[in-house]
């Protein structure tokens, strides 16, 4: 792992246990990597493949979002289709798959770099 960036905290627990799967398979990567001007969470650059770990709450998983998880979704999804279209590969993992779904983060993860 490199990190270019750093959070003004650090890495939050959410980062910390995404970023510990990929330690897990091997993976070299970046944290807090610009991509297309974006901050984003994890970056393979010989894959060019962007990773976010997405917190359920601030990027609106359940329910009707409060304003400021809408603002949020529409940033990600602007953020994604300007990285998709620059040729980058975008995975959004929500924090409850990090944290209770290993097995399928670890597995999508493996499907995008092969």
């Amino acid at each position: 792992m490199t990190r270019n960036r750093h959070h003004q905290n650090g890495p939050n627990g959410l980062e910390l246990a995404g970023n510990a799967l990929l330690d897990a398979l091997g993976i070299k990567y970046e944290t807090q990597a610009l991509v297309c001007g974006f901050l984003v969470d994890v970056f393979i650059p010989d894959k060019r493949i962007v990773i976010q770990w997405d917190g359920d709450f601030w990027h609106g998983f359940k329910g009707t979002p409060y304003p400021s998880q809408q603002k949020q979704i529409i940033r990600d999804r602007k953020q994604d289709c300007q990285m998709k279209q620059a040729g980058y590969i975008v995975i959004r993992f929500w924090e409850h798959e990090v944290k209770k779904q290993k097995s399928l983060v670890i597995d999508q993860i493996k499907t995008a770099i092969s």
